[in-house]
């Protein structure tokens, strides 16, 4: 047993089969992601900060290498921004598949396939928002797929490394889950020694700070990459009301996942990996609850809702089965027709406002005019705008006395005393930190402010003296 990670004749891992359901369950979750997800709409404040590249110095080599070749794509609006990272989804659906199917069952994989899109947590990882998260998706997948091979073939600790250091690339040491994953299937296997393990360390160690050092010098010919840079990552970053929506869709399958669960085979420990599949949910709490990515937590759910989704198709009575789907199908048509939450229409009226705001300023503000914006709205600012600005939490922490004319964009929330003024129009002037603030503009939850010294008004023309006239005298 202990020979199992070093076998003496090479096996090759399970052929790849192009199935029906793995060529097409793909293509199927890649229509939902663009018929569900609002991929035209104005950009968070998290993707405007990937958009800007190098330009922003919130962004991790690789998130802003992203940005930059985005744009050298042509990556000009939305929709071209955020398609790149919905096609590599659709890698991560196909990589699903395989995992499930080598975990399990195919059908387990290709549930699972279908499962994930439904969620919008599922589809901010298939890339619906503009980020790392399908990169780091897809990395991890290929992780978790060469791990379940150890002791099949003896590249396994090398692939295992190597897409343990691409996925730290783009979510940073929480990504290093993996490799713990890897020991513990290694004890698993009762292999676990330092010969073993030790691969998988260095190739996961050089190639994340070699894409690091690649990216870093890509941006910048000459630097290499600080501990900063590698200490960080681009978390994917989730509403209030996205997190209500994913829990709704939980909640729609929880029936059909408990049947499953219920009526499981006597022989289930035996197949499959149930505790490969527990010991990656465990990591992955872990991780998220570290303040890391929510990416393997979400693949993980996902995984697991298609194995007790299988275990309900295949033992389920044909009575009990179709009560279940019928539960299923009307909650999931109730979720579609429900009135979104209030939360919901505001994350939207905050999209579009400062997309417009940004072009109001970048229409009427000259590029010498210093600019100065809340930090939740800086980036999509400088995106939308075409400019650098500054930011800044309250206007006390402004550090300069206005004594030209500053422009300043504020959530009106924090411009008025009572809740009720918030649906009336602010007033004209505004006294705040001792300065008196013009309201040049509104835009929905957000307000263009102007400060400092007024423009000179243009002097009257002075009509021309006629020759006829009189001179002036007594």
């Amino acid at each position: 047993m202990s020979n199992r990670l070093e076998p003496t004749r090479e096996q090759r891992p399970p052929p790849l089969r192009l199935t029906i359901s793995s060529a097409f369950v793909p293509l199927l979750g890649t229509i939902l992601v663009l018929a569900l997800a609002p991929v035209r709409s104005p950009l968070l404040e998290h993707e405007a900060t990937i958009a800007l590249g190098p330009l922003s110095d919130q962004t991790p080599p690789l998130a802003a290498l992203l940005g930059t070749a985005l744009l050298a794509l042509g990556g000009q609006d939305e929709f071209s921004l955020r398609i790149f990272g919905v096609l590599v989804g659709t890698l991560v659906l196909a990589g699903l598949i395989r995992l499930g199917d080598r975990l399990f069952s195919n059908r387990a994989g290709v549930l699972a396939a279908l499962v994930l899109p439904c969620s919008v947590a599922g589809r901010i990882v298939l890339g619906s928002d503009l980020g790392v998260a399908p990169f780091e998706a897809l990395a991890t997948v290929a992780a978790l797929a060469a791990i379940r091979g150890f002791g099949v073939t003896k590249r396994s600790g090398l692939h295992a490394g190597v897409a343990s250091g691409v996925a730290a690339g783009f979510a940073g040491p929480g990504a290093l889950w993996l490799v713990v994953m890897a020991g513990l299937w290694m004890w698993k296997l009762r292999g676990l020694t330092l010969r073993n393990l030790l691969p998988v360390v260095i190739w996961t160690v050089l190639v994340w700070f070699g894409l690091e050092t690649i990216a870093a010098q890509i941006l910048l010919p000459g630097s290499l990459p600080t501990l900063a840079w590698i200490s960080c990552a681009t978390p994917v970053a989730m509403l209030p009301s996205e997190i209500v929506a994913t829990s709704l869709a939980i909640l729609v399958l929880l029936p059909a996942c408990a049947l499953g669960i219920w009526i499981r085979p006597p022989d289930w420990p035996q197949r499959g990996s149930p505790r490969f599949l527990a010991a990656w949910l465990g990591l992955a709490v872990v991780v998220v609850l570290a303040g890391g990515s929510i990416v393997p937590l979400v693949l993980g759910l996902a995984l697991a809702a298609g194995v007790a989704l299988s275990f309900a198709l295949m033992r389920g009575r044909q009575r009990t089965l179709w009560i279940f789907l019928v539960l299923t199908a009307v909650g999931a048509l109730a979720l579609s027709l429900a009135p979104r939450p209030e939360i919901d229409r505001r994350a939207d009226l905050d999209r579009w406002a400062v997309r417009e705001a940004a072009r109001f300023l970048r229409r009427n503000l000259p590029l010498t005019a210093e600019l100065y914006i809340s930090e939740h709205a800086r980036d999509r600012i400088s995106w939308y705008g075409r400019r650098l600005a500054w930011s800044f939490s309250k206007l006390d922490e402004l550090p300069f006395k206005p004594t030209t004319a500053i422009y300043s964009l504020l959530p009106r929330r924090s411009l008025i005393e009572t809740p009720a003024a918030l649906r009336e129009p602010l007033p004209r002037t505004i006294d705040l930190a001792d300065q008196r603030y013009r309201v040049v503009a509104e835009f929905g939850p957000w307000a263009v402010l102007r400060s400092g010294g007024e423009p000179a008004e243009p002097a009257a023309p002075v009509p021309a003296a006629s020759p006829d006239a009189p001179s002036a005298g007594p």
